[in-house]
This record gives C-alpha cells, structure tokens and sequence, in this order.
C-alpha cells in the first residue's frame, strides 16, 4: 500500500494507462503485462492530517483560554487542572492506526493528559508533558492510537493539570 504503478500501453507514457496499488494481489491480471511500454514507480501517500484547534472545543469543564505567544497567534487553552477536560468533534475517514500530537506548554514535570471516547469510557492513551520552561514555551508530545472511522467526540483529560495546549493534529 506504500506505492503506486502507473503502467502505459505507448513508449514515453503515453496512450491508455492503468495505476495498480500494493492492494492489487496481482500485476498481470489486467491485460496490461504484455503490452506495457513505460511504467512509473511512487510512493502512494494517502497521508492525511487533522488540525484542531484546543480552543474549539464542544464541551469543556475547568478550563480557560487565553492568547497564545505560539507562532500563528490565537489562543490557547490554559488554567488545566486535575479532573479538568475537552471534547472535540471529529471525523475519522478509516479505521486504523493514527499518530495524535499535541502542542503543549508547561513549568511543571509530571503532567500528563488522555485521549478518550465514549464520554471517557474508552481509553485511548496517554501523554506525559514534559516541563517545557513556562506556560508560553511550546513543545510537541504525542502518541500513536487506534481510531475506528466516523464521526464522533474524543476527549482530553488530565488527572495532574498543569499545562496549557494550543492544539492538536491526527495523522493517518
């Protein structure tokens, strides 16, 4: 699945033309084996990223925002304390293995936020937030979860507080 074979029936990649994937099970059952003049070889990039903001969120307890030093501006969220937490609305187009990043910010060690669904039932994983040297110092953290497709709330959850976020990206 990492690559892409675009086969051409003319030389210098011309005429009619077929993409096979490391899906297809097999190259030579397309009628295009013996007739193929050019070829070309990719990587097959399917990677897609997700960027949400930590200001909007669709529910929230606890929490404040604030404006953010981090390059691009905005806000951030801050003033996180134990038991706090966020939700977020959002559509995951297949299932799979996905890295969650998180912009963070903190003058304390020992924090750590989760990933949940289900309104906290299901654990999706967790973060350890490193002291960053302040509240406005930004660092990425992240973590590599498992997300089914469709569209719902995950949430973030912290039992230490102590530590702002600007935002988060879900890659595939």
């Amino acid at each position: 699945s990492g690559y892409k074979v675009t086969l051409y029936k003319h030389d210098n990649f011309g005429g009619a033309s077929l993409v096979l994937t490391g899906d297809d099970a097999c190259f030579v059952d397309n009628n295009f084996n013996d007739s193929t003049s050019s070829l070309k070889v990719e990587t097959n990039s399917n990677t897609s990223s997700i960027v949400i903001q930590a200001e909007s969120y669709n529910y929230m307890s606890g929490i404040d925002v604030e404006a953010t030093t981090d390059a691009g501006g905005g806000q951030d969220v801050g003033w996180i304390d134990a038991g706090d937490w966020l939700s977020y609305a959002v559509t995951i187009p297949t299932t799979g293995t996905y890295q969650v990043s998180y912009r963070v910010a903190s003058p304390n060690s020992n924090a750590t936020l989760r990933l949940e669904k289900d309104a906290g039932a299901t654990q999706l994983g967790t973060v350890n937030i490193p002291n960053t040297g302040g509240w406005q110092n930004w660092a990425n953290v992240s973590h590599t979860v498992s997300l089914p497709a469709g569209s719902y709330n995950i949430g973030i959850a912290t039992s230490t507080g102590g530590f702002n976020l600007n935002y988060l990206t879900i890659t595939n």
